[in-house]
């Protein structure tokens, strides 16, 4: 079984490692989500600031002290124009191929849940890409809807990759 904590300063090698091996999961399943070669730096500070802040929440699952799987959850601003003021953005959430359907990723889940309600938040966002087997199997599964459409179009060196003009 899973331990599902809050991530600290010792666990951020861990954390950069699983959000790297989440994007490269994602650029296989289309190169436009090919990561920069500077990506896991940048990742890194981003990280370092979101575990120092109030409106953000990084977690770690691990199994016998190994490091299995990553979330991070963050506190966002609607525009002024809306009701609900604020909502919960689920940035990343990541579970090693080994350690998938054990209820790892719905556990991450449930404790971000927990944390935005913690906080007054009652909506949470998440993306993810069509293709991504896990829209179906876990994000439309756990209670997520669809709810804004993103399309795109691709041309120049991108032309004729998968949403792209033929």
């Amino acid at each position: 079984m899973a331990i599902i904590r809050k991530a600290n300063r010792k666990d951020r090698a861990a954390v950069v490692d699983l959000w790297t091996r989440l994007a490269d999961y994602h650029a296989a399943l289309d190169p436009v989500f090919r990561p920069a070669p500077e990506a896991p730096r940048v990742f890194a500070k981003f990280l370092r600031r979101c575990m120092k802040s109030k409106n953000a929440l990084v977690l770690l699952a691990e199994e016998r002290g190994v490091p299995v799987g990553m979330c991070m959850a963050l506190i966002d601003n609607n525009p002024p124009i809306f009701e609900a003021t604020r909502f919960g953005r689920l940035s990343d959430l990541f579970v090693d191929a080994d350690y998938r359907r054990r209820g790892i990723g719905t556990e991450l889940l449930q404790a971000v849940r927990k944390w935005l309600a913690e906080n007054g938040v009652t909506v949470c966002r998440a993306s993810a890409a069509e293709q991504n087997p896990a829209l179906e199997n876990f994000w439309l599964r756990s209670g997520f809807d669809r709810c804004i459409a993103i399309v795109e179009s691709r041309f120049g060196e991108n032309s004729g990759q998968h949403g792209g003009p033929r």
